[in-house]
């Protein structure tokens, strides 16, 4: 039997953590989110005539970036009269068009989700209006706004404590919150508590994963974990992040061993803005020691949006010569990324056909297959549908 959770049920079941949530860095920004969905109040939003527009946000500094893209959202969803799936559907169709937007849709993502939780007040009916659009950037800004009580986003002096997360963060992604508790979707959740949390504790990198650590299950702390480290890599007043310009295996170098696989599956994030080429990142993560094939599966990801972008050749130079020896850790960083994106086959089963060595292909509709049955619970008359649909001459895609 289908359970849908009401808003009404979630209400009575979150209230006392929605209204305990203290108000962290970002908590001003949460008020204008909520705020400015129902109108503007401000001279100061970007016009939206179009989505592109957007790009006004990108170009704000840090410190502005966060609230500009929350107003934009705000006011390009109300005054359209669109759902949040519209929406992230006007963002697909313009990351498409526009290589800014397809390379900052996540964040983007992150705005609308915002936003859904501001309009639907639970994280049921919130998750239940997103869709996987931009690497599910839009679950990810549904937990984001869960921390943020309406009745604490006047103060903006008031921070969490690890002690204050003991009962907060254990519970919050259960199976029970969810009408349909997919793999996919409790996996979201719980990598969007990892950003919530650090941003939380404003931006203490230890704090926050001794925080994931509050949770019950590996695979749910090793899924928080990833959302910190993402925000540590990705977060929007960039002075706050820890990181150092000058070793390129930081912070996952000081991190306890626990950490460490995590922390380099988004290493070579930093290495490219930090302005590595291929060949040196190739070279890092060749010292990463034990943590070789987690740096690896991060430079296969970071290069999936060329895939997208009409330069799989690219990636395919990079995985099969750059990463000679590490070409399987870096196609699978490739493949899992292009089908998180899509939760199909769409671009991840014409790149395995792109490969030019058999044995790459090979193995590479391999872990596609296996990664879409056992995250995407495919079976495998639906896979061979994919194949069918996105790689129909491939050798080795059906079984």
């Amino acid at each position: 039997m289908k359970l849908r959770i009401s808003k009404k049920l979630i209400k009575n079941k979150f209230k006392i953590a929605i209204v305990c949530f203290a108000v962290v860095d970002l908590v001003i920004i949460a008020g204008v989110v909520y705020i400015l969905a129902q109108q503007s109040k401000t001279g100061n939003i970007p016009t939206a005539n179009e989505f592109v527009d957007v790009m006004s946000c990108l170009r704000a500094d840090d410190t502005s970036k966060q609230a500009c893209l929350d107003s934009f959202m705000g006011n390009y969803i109300e005054s359209r009269g669109l759902s949040i799936k519209q929406a992230l559907g006007d963002l697909e169709n313009a990351r498409s068009q526009n290589a800014d937007i397809e390379n900052e849709c996540h964040v983007i993502s992150h705005a609308i989700g915002r936003y859904a939780y501001a309009k639907e007040g639970n994280v049921g009916d919130a998750f239940e209006s997103c869709d996987q659009s931009c690497h599910s950037g839009c679950y990810h800004g549904v937990m984001e706004r869960l921390f943020y009580g309406e009745d604490e986003t006047a103060d903006t002096t008031k921070h969490l404590t690890l002690a204050d997360l003991e009962t907060k963060v254990p519970n919050v992604c259960d199976r029970s919150n969810f009408s349909n508790p997919t793999n996919a979707l409790i996996f979201q959740c719980l990598h969007g508590v990892g950003h919530a949390i650090l941003y939380s504790l404003d931006y203490n990198l230890e704090d926050s994963l001794a925080a994931c650590d509050l949770m019950e299950t590996g695979y749910e702390r090793s899924s928080c974990y990833g959302g910190v480290i993402m925000e540590n890599v990705t977060a929007f007043e960039r002075s706050k992040r820890d990181v150092d310009r000058t070793d390129p295996h930081y912070p996952c170098s000081k991190l306890a061993d626990q950490y460490k696989y995590d922390c380099y599956q988004m290493q070579t994030s930093l290495m490219f803005e930090f302005g590595l080429s291929y060949e040196q990142m190739a070279a890092e993560c060749k010292l990463a020691g034990d943590y070789q094939r987690p740096c690896f599966v991060s430079l296969g990801r970071d290069l999936s949006n060329y895939v997208r972008m009409n330069n799989a050749s690219l990636v395919v130079d990079v995985c099969e010569r750059v990463s000679e020896g590490n070409t399987a850790n870096c196609v699978n960083g490739a493949i899992y990324a292009l089908i998180d994106n899509t939760w199909s086959g769409e671009f991840a089963l014409p790149f395995c056909d792109a490969l030019l060595k058999e044995g790459n292909k090979e193995n590479c509709f391999m872990a596609a297959r296996s990664y879409l049955r056992s995250t995407y619970a495919k079976n495998d008359l639906e896979v061979n549908a994919e194949c069918d649909k996105y790689a129909p001459s491939a050798r080795y895609c059906k079984i």
